[in-house]
């Protein structure tokens, strides 16, 4: 029995309907955050500067925290570390024991971590698809700003990245240098294409639908060198 084409096109709407608010409903968002990497504190960009210490380094960490009310079997973020002011700062990235590079854990950089009590983990049974568990570029990461990193995962057989709040799942481990004493210069984090995968992308698990979930927006702290005054105060 033939289908009346009223009826047809009304089938066909409504499955474009359903897709549209699926994707409506399955937004998720990601945003970057900086923390101490001494004392745990997250930091504010309305209210902290980030120090450069040329005795000892002092150390923070990148978060990228994502946010995301479906299940995700796959995703890339790319972000960029630049400074809108300032051609002397520089970030000296800081190898990990346990970082993950592009070929995998220890490779490359390996200035990348994924914290043990995210959702993110166990990697290998949350991603499944290439090196190791997540997917990593690193480009032009050599400290003279600008410098971008693409991350990516992919579930095949994997679970997927369960729903959940904005949290950190992507740690990256820097410190500043480069800065006189008298200067004040500013680091970014921004999102960014980054050959071959692109910036934000979310897609579903089981696959068949993906969307660019909300961006937080770019956040920029102040940078400044610790003088010997501030040293005599410690």
């Amino acid at each position: 029995m033939e289908m009346p084409e009223k009826f047809s096109r009304t089938i066909i709407i409504f499955t474009v309907i359903l897709v549209i608010s699926s994707a409506l409903a399955a937004q998720g968002s990601i945003s970057f955050s900086v923390k101490d990497a001494v004392n745990g504190e997250i930091l504010n960009p309305q209210t902290d500067t980030l120090l450069i210490n040329k005795r000892q380094p002092h150390e923070y960490i990148i978060q990228v925290n994502i946010a995301n009310d479906t299940s995700l079997g796959a995703f890339t973020v790319g972000l960029e570390i630049n400074s809108n002011d300032s051609e002397n700062l520089t970030v000296n990235w800081l190898r990990q024991k346990d970082g993950w590079g592009p070929k995998g854990k220890g490779k490359g950089f390996s200035i990348t971590t994924i914290p043990e009590d995210c959702r993110m983990q166990p990697l290998d049974r949350v991603w499944d698809f290439g090196s190791g568990a997540i997917l990593i570029r690193e480009n032009d990461v050599n400290g003279h700003l600008p410098d971008s990193l693409l991350y990516g995962g992919f579930a095949v057989l994997g679970t997927g990245l369960p729903a959940g709040p904005a949290s950190p799942m992507i740690e990256v481990h820097f410190s500043l240098d480069g800065l006189n004493e008298d200067e004040i210069g500013h680091l970014c984090l921004d999102t960014a294409f980054v050959p071959p995968g692109g910036t934000l992308i979310f897609a579903s698990q089981p696959p068949g639908l993906s969307w660019v979930p909300d961006f937080l927006g770019k956040i920029c702290f102040p940078v400044r060198t610790i003088t010997p005054a501030d040293m005599k105060k410690e």
